[in-house]
């Protein structure tokens, strides 16, 4: 379904956010297979290519701190470089809260004081 509204309307940016989320498969980032992983980041980085949106961004952190860091990979850029460009854009709070909603993420208190930096 989301991929046949891609293909009708592959500029619209929260379309691969969406697909992002989907991947996930309601599923902390943590328990999902690398595949799923990078169909998730690739879908977040999509969108941020067609509209510089914090709240991309923010899911990629998302997905990366709980995926890389939390397991100890390393990845580059990771969770600190996507967070600090949400910083500089500026995430609306209600942006944060409803990714935080959708995706399956326990918030620690690390990931909350970069975002905040």
């Amino acid at each position: 379904m989301i991929d046949e509204a891609i293909y009708e309307d592959p500029g619209n940016d929260e379309l691969y956010l969406v697909q992002g989320i989907i991947a996930l498969g309601g599923k902390k980032p943590f328990l999902c297979t690398r595949q799923i992983i990078n169909l998730a980041l690739k879908s977040a980085n999509t969108a941020f290519s067609i509209r510089e949106a914090a709240s991309y961004k923010f899911f990629s952190a998302i997905v990366k701190y709980d995926y890389f860091h939390r397991k100890g990979f390393l990845i580059q850029p990771n969770f600190i470089e996507d967070l600090q460009e949400v910083n500089a854009i500026g995430l609306a709070s209600g942006d944060k809260d409803e990714l935080l909603k959708v995706v399956r993420f326990d918030v620690t208190a690390e990931f909350l004081a970069i975002l905040k930096e």
